[in-house]
């Protein structure tokens, strides 16, 4: 059994990860550098953090491409997963607004952070979470960034969360 921090985050973000991703690759495409090498910057390093490598996979197969591309972040005890997701041809339909409920140590809100909506996810108790901040959300394509955390507050999550630059990655995700 591993001992890495966050190991309890991981395997829920690995499963999700990866059945977000077996979809996509049921769908068949290519890569394309060029889109790619404007993305990954997004993903920024962040001051005291350690991180791994930008992980992608795009895909495209007729007018449907969907990109993905994840960082993970490594501070002491904490870890955290940052995922930008886009998609052509796909919405998110489902608006959640004024949404905030606490039970048993578990909080689940949605907030407008510097104009744009997010949802946060929090269990206090394991001290673990998830930040979604939707980047597009129309007729055509939809585009999210999400941000998995264990060993850190909600609060820190929503500190750092903030340090992506959103509006060049709606700028970028929109191209697609």
């Amino acid at each position: 059994m591993s001992k890495r921090p966050g190991e309890k985050m991981r395997t829920n973000h690995q499963t999700t990860c990866c059945f977000l991703l077996a979809i996509l690759l049921l769908r068949g495409g290519a890569a394309h550098a060029d889109l790619m090498d404007t993305l990954k910057p997004l993903l920024i390093h962040l001051p005291g953090w350690e991180t791994e490598d930008v992980e992608v996979l795009d895909v495209k197969k007729g007018v449907i491409r969907t990109t993905a591309l994840q960082r993970t972040y490594y501070k002491g005890e904490a870890e955290m997963t940052a995922l930008l997701m886009a998609t052509s041809r796909i919405t998110i339909d489902r608006k959640i607004e004024d949404l905030r409920a606490e039970c048993k140590g578990d909080k689940v809100s949605d907030v407008k952070l510097d104009g744009f909506q997010a949802h946060l996810f929090y269990n206090a108790a394991d001290n673990v979470g998830v930040v979604v901040v939707i980047l597009n959300q129309g007729p055509s394509r939809a585009a999210m960034l999400s941000l998995n955390f264990a060993g850190i507050d909600d609060k820190q999550a929503l500190f750092l969360v903030k340090k992506f630059d959103w509006k060049k990655m709606q700028a970028e995700t929109v191209k697609l």
